[in-house]
């Protein structure tokens, strides 16, 4: 099973998203803010970042973290400049969903990135 890293700090979203992907079979931390973020990313398979988190904006973080542990990461986000979305894929991020988004989607980039390499 895997493991999936929600940061969000919208409680309905966080709670929601939570569940969807524990019904979908992943096991799923979620976590409101980024304090103790270093000990669930070591256990983390994938992380779904929230970008406008209540400590700034998380891509300011992204590259530090990363280098805890490579993972992919999916940025879900309301911000929809292109620029903003480059920033994110520079910063590390594998992926990037603009909010309000659909959960389908997201489950289906969550399985692309968390398909081995080879696998079609």
């Amino acid at each position: 099973m895997s493991q999936i890293l929600l940061i969000e700090d919208d409680k309905l979203l966080g709670e929601g998203l939570s569940e969807y992907l524990k019904q979908h079979g992943f096991s799923c931390q979620w976590l409101s803010n980024t304090k103790s973020i270093e000990k669930h990313w070591y256990r983390a398979d994938l992380v779904i970042l929230d970008r406008q988190l209540t400590e700034g904006d998380s891509i300011n973080f992204l590259p530090q973290w990363l280098m805890l542990k490579a993972l992919p990461v999916i940025i879900l986000t309301a911000k929809i400049d292109v620029e903003q979305r480059v920033e994110g894929l520079m910063a590390g991020a594998k992926d990037y969903v603009l909010k309000p988004f659909s959960h389908q989607e997201l489950l289906a980039r969550i399985y692309a990135q968390l398909r081995p390499l080879g696998d079609s």
